[in-house]
């Protein structure tokens, strides 16, 4: 996974890993997580344009398990994703944290019940703050802005549209 960076294995800790102010487009991981970014343990993404990515599962970011991992003031657009997740995949036992971003004009090419911000597993959770989840949309079918298999924990200053009943406060 992690077609344009990974940085994620299993049981692996490598504090302090900060992937900033990069652009991050046009790769693929159409067979696995994270078209642009895959990250787990801690890893922080930080003011970084993701687009133009694909993947199975979460085609602009995939946020895998350990440590919570943050993306702050990050701008994820015209990511695709064949299974889920076309922005944001969660998929580990976590809680993740979604600062400051735009998440927008994502597409999902799936006949599933799936989300643009798709949380995989009952024991992940969501912290998201002053973020913007818009205009996401799929080819075919329901899509949720944010799909809780997990849940979200809070979100806080948040604009969705449409909100499928998760309320920003």
């Amino acid at each position: 996974g992690g077609g344009g960076v990974c940085v994620f294995k299993d049981n692996l800790t490598i504090p302090g890993s900060v992937i900033r102010n990069c652009v991050i487009e046009s790769n693929n991981a159409e067979a696995t997580y994270g078209g642009g970014v895959r990250v787990a343990n801690g890893t922080l993404v930080d003011n970084c344009t993701i687009r133009y990515n694909r993947a199975l599962y979460g085609g602009g970011a995939c946020l895998s398990g350990g440590q919570a991992s943050t993306l702050r003031s990050c701008l994820l657009c015209y990511n695709s994703a064949a299974g889920a997740g076309s922005g944001i995949v969660l998929s580990g036992v976590s809680t993740n944290l979604v600062e400051n971003c735009t998440v927008v004009s994502n597409v999902v090419v799936s006949s599933d019940t799936i989300g643009c911000v798709d949380i995989r597993y009952a024991d992940s959770l969501l912290d998201m703050r002053n973020t913007i989840v818009y205009y996401n949309y799929k080819t075919n079918g329901v899509l949720y802005n944010i799909y809780p298999l997990g849940s979200v924990r809070s979100a806080t200053n948040c604009c969705m549209f449409p909100t499928n009943g998760i309320a920003g406060t």
